[in-house]
C-alpha cells in the first residue's frame, strides 16, 4: 500500500481559511494526534512561516513542532498551545521555558504552573496559559461554577497574598471552549454553547478586567458558522486534511491524500468459480477479479470504505478480505482497462473520505498515520 499526502494542498487549505476570516482572525492549525495522522512534523514545516499558530495534545507534540520551527529560525514567532495542560511540575517548567501556552482544564493545573515558578532557579519567560471552559459536552474544563469560583479566589483582592507575585506572573491570555455539533449548521445547541461562552468571556472579564483577552471558540465546522463564534482565534482541524465539508467562500483543495494498493493478479474466470474463504461466493464464468496487496494486516477493512475502490476510473466492490490479500470484483471494468491496471485506488478524488459517515471520517484520518503504508509526501 502507498500513501500520497499534499502537504501543498493542506497548506493551500490553511490559506484559504485564513482569508475567510480574515485579518482580524488568527488561525490556529489543529496538528494534535500527529496532525490527524497525516505526520505532524511535514505539516507543520509546510505551514510555517504563514501559520504562527499550532494546536497540540501534549508536551511531546509540543517540542516536536517546536524544533520544526527551530529548524526554519521560527520558534520565536510562533504560539504552541499544549490542550491537556501540563501533567507535572518538570514538563511544566519545560513548557514555560520554550514560551509554550498551556491550556488549564482544571485547578490542579493552574497549580502546576505555580510550582513550576516556584522551582525555577533562575529567570525563565512569563508563563502563559489559556483557561478551557465547558459548555456542554462534560469532557474537560471549568463548568461555569468552577469557572466563578477560581477566578474569584484568584482575583486580586481575594488570593493569597503570600502567592501574590506568582500569581501575577502567570498570563492568562484568553478562554477556549468547544463545540460539540458545529458540523450540523441548524442545530440549536450550537447557540446554546455560543452563549454559554460568552456568559465565561464575560465572567473572566468583569473580574480580571485589567488584562487584556483573546479567545477562541470556533472549531473547522464552526468556522462556517459565521463571524459571531470567531473571536479572536479560530481552530481548524479535519478542514485542512480532508474534503469533508465545503462552503460557497472556500475553495478548498480534494486531494489532500490518496491511498493505493498494488495489483498483484488479474483474473477472467473462465467457468463459475467460489471466490475467498468461507466458500459461499460463487462468480459467474467471465467475471473480472483482482487481487491487490491491502488487507486487515495493514489496517485496512472492508468496512472502512464501504467495500469499494476506485480502478481506472471504475467502482469496483471488495468481495474478500484477507491478511494482506483484498480481492476485487472488476467485471464492471472493460477488458482494455481491465489488463492495463496497476493499482486500486482506496482513497482518492472520487472514493473520498467524505464518503464515510462524518465521525468515521474524523477516526479514518488518524488511522492513516497508523496504516503500514509507505507514505509520500508532496
Amino acid at each position: 500500500m502507498e500513501t500520497v499526502i499534499s502537504t501543498t494542498n493542506i497548506k493551500h487549505n490553511y490559506l484559504e481559511i485564513a482569508h475567510f476570516v480574515g485579518k482580524d482572525v488568527r488561525c490556529c492549525a489543529v496538528v494534535k494526534g500527529n496532525a490527524y495522522g497525516i505526520g505532524l512534523r511535514n505539516v507543520a514545516a509546510a505551514l510555517l512561516p504563514e501559520c504562527k499558530d499550532f494546536l497540540v495534545a501534549d508536551i511531546s507534540e509540543a517540542l516536536e513542532v517546536f524544533n520544526v520551527a527551530s529548524e526554519a529560525n521560527l520558534s520565536d514567532n510562533v504560539n504552541i498551545y499544549v490542550l491537556h495542560g501540563p501533567d507535572s511540575v518538570d514538563n511544566a517548567l519545560l513548557g514555560i521555558k520554550r514560551r509554550f501556552i498551556f491550556v488549564i482544564n482544571a485547578e490542579a493545573q493552574f497549580l502546576l504552573l505555580v510550582a513550576a515558578l516556584k522551582a525555577a532557579s533562575d529567570k525563565i519567560p512569563t508563563p502563559r496559559m489559556i483557561l478551557y471552559v465547558e459548555v456542554g459536552m462534560v469532557r474537560t474544563g471549568f463548568s461555569a461554577v468552577e469557572l466563578s469560583s477560581f477566578t474569584a479566589k484568584y482575583s486580586n483582592q481575594n488570593h493569597d497574598l503570600n502567592l501574590l507575585p506568582l500569581i501575577l506572573g502567570i498570563e492568562c491570555i484568553g478562554l477556549m471552549g468547544h463545540m460539540s455539533v458545529s458540523e450540523v449548521h441548524s442545530h440549536p445547541l450550537n447557540e446554546v454553547q455560543l452563549e454559554r461562552f460568552k456568559s465565561a468571556v464575560s465572567l473572566v472579564q468583569n473580574v480580571w478586567n485589567s488584562v487584556v483577552m483573546q479567545h477562541t471558540f470556533a472549531n473547522s465546522f464552526g468556522v462556517l458558522l459565521g463571524t459571531e463564534y470567531h473571536f479572536s482565534m479560530v481552530r481548524v482541524g479535519v478542514l485542512l486534511y480532508s474534503d469533508i465539508a465545503s462552503h460557497p467562500s472556500l475553495n478548498l483543495s480534494e486531494s489532500v491524500i490518496k491511498i493505493s494498493a498494488n495489483i498483484l493478479q488479474k483474473v477472467i474466470l473462465d467457468e463459475d468459480a467460489v471466490v475467498g474463504y468461507g466458500g459461499n461466493l460463487i462468480l459467474k464464468r467471465g467475471s473480472k477479479i483482482i487481487t491487490a496487496e491491502c488487507g486487515y494486516w495493514y489496517g485496512w477493512y472492508e468496512k472502512e470504505r464501504r467495500g469499494f475502490c476506485m480502478c481506472m476510473g471504475h467502482k469496483i466492490h471488495m468481495i474478500s478480505n484477507a491478511m494482506q490479500l483484498a480481492i476485487f470484483d472488476a467485471s464492471s471494468m472493460s477488458d482494455a482497462d481491465f489488463l492495463s491496471a496497476q493499482s486500486v485506488n482506496l482513497i482518492d478524488d472520487v472514493m473520498k473520505i467524505s464518503n464515510l459517515h462524518e465521525r468515521l471520517a474524523h477516526e479514518m484520518l488518524c488511522k492513516i498515520g497508523r496504516l503500514e503504508s509507505k507514505k509520500i509526501y508532496i
